[in-house]
């Protein structure tokens, strides 16, 4: 074996790590979820990491369905989401965060609707030991449909 060889065999090694700490290790685990009262549902942030996740945005598309997420429940909170201002959100490590979702159109989440109206929420990230480096966001596909069937679910 060379040392071209050997160098070649350490680059690809070195890329492979890469690859799999940028696409694979640390990520935040999203999912949704019903939350105790009848017409609310969170967006389940759990980051399985050993270090701090910080969530740096999250939107949603299509913008005109009203499907947004809050950093909390508060009436500032709920204001914030509305105008699209929310701030950065730190996630210690082993930390779960219940997010609240809410559409801005309440009837989509009566049992008796029938419009499917998907949506999908796009969560943008950064590990705290390197801010500077953008990780792939995290996307969620749903629909008003699936929030209605949390309801039914068990």
């Amino acid at each position: 074996m060379t040392f071209t060889e050997i160098g070649a065999l350490i680059g690809a090694i070195t890329g492979a790590f890469t690859a799999l700490d940028r696409f694979a290790f640390g990520r935040p685990l999203v999912s949704l979820k019903r939350g105790e009262h009848t017409q609310t549902r969170h967006l389940s942030c759990f980051n399985s990491s050993k270090q701090d996740l910080l969530i740096t945005e999250i939107r949603t598309w299509p913008a005109r369905r009203g499907v947004r997420v809050s950093y909390g429940d508060s009436l500032e909170a709920v204001y914030d989401a509305i105008t699209t201002q929310n701030p950065a959100i730190l996630l210690k490590a082993d930390e779960t965060r219940d997010l609240p979702l809410f559409l801005s159109d309440g009837a989509l989440l009566d049992r008796d609707s029938a419009y499917f109206a998907p949506f999908v929420v796009i969560m943008s990230w950064r590990k705290t030991r390197s801010v500077w480096l953008p990780q792939f966001p995290v996307i969620v596909f749903s629909s008003a449909r699936a929030l209605r069937r949390l309801d039914a679910a068990k």
